[in-house]
């Protein structure tokens, strides 16, 4: 029977305890291997975790591909029978995973993605390949000005700092004796709803209430 020791990644048999896996990115792009094993522990199962850390203002892809001994790496040496799950901090534990993912783990940066490796039973020891892709893309954003033409009129909410491809939605209101009309590129919808796209300035503007007003004479003039 094989016989392993503790890997290079203990003690990270909890989520607590995930070993935070380093990397550096190359055009924003890496991939990440590790080698590791599921062996006999007095205290506990050998259950194993791994974190991976994001920065904010980015889009992540993060693509996750698991070896064992039924779903073997180029050297066909892998021992261990194992399946994985993971989650984003803070958030609910995904499905199981035999080898690979069925889509990659898409998050905005600033978070950090927790991946658990587990034996397929806990009697069954043996060595693992993990293969992590992780591609990541500048978050753009933008500013969106809402205001009014005439202040006396009336009042405009909307304004703020978006990422690109947003949905934001802006809304003019106007003081008593008062009415909205358009806003500053044509549009007459109120309130509206944009997709954010670029640095961008909507006025608003308003007119003053005018009313007919229709006297009738009578014949006594």
């Amino acid at each position: 029977e094989e016989i392993l020791s503790e890997d290079q990644y203990e003690y990270n048999n909890t989520y607590t305890s995930a070993y935070a896996l380093s990397y550096e990115l190359q055009n924003d792009e890496t991939t990440l291997n590790v080698a590791a094993n599921i062996h006999e522990e007095s205290y506990s199962n050998d259950v194993d975790y791994y974190s991976i850390a994001t920065e904010k203002g980015y889009d992540y892809e993060i693509d996750v591909k698991l070896y064992d001994k039924y779903n073997q790496n180029l050297d066909e040496t892998l021992t261990a029978d194992v399946l994985f799950t993971y989650l984003i901090e803070g958030g609910s534990v995904s499905n199981i995973y035999d080898n690979s993912l069925t889509t990659p783990i898409l998050i905005e940066g600033g978070q950090n993605v927790i991946i658990c490796i587990e034996p397929y039973m806990h009697t069954l020891l043996g060595t693992y390949e993990l293969e992590i892709n992780i591609k990541r893309t500048k978050i753009q954003y933008y500013n969106v000005v809402v205001e009014s033409a005439n202040a006396a009129m009336g009042w405009t909410d909307g304004s703020g700092t978006y990422r690109e491809g947003q949905s934001v939605s802006m809304q003019a209101y106007s003081h008593e004796g008062h009415h909205f009309v358009k806003w500053s590129d044509g549009n007459t919808d109120n309130p509206r709803t944009i997709v954010v796209t670029q640095d961008v300035t909507f006025t608003a503007e308003f007119a003053i209430n005018t009313y007919n007003v229709i006297v009738n004479a009578n014949e006594n003039g």
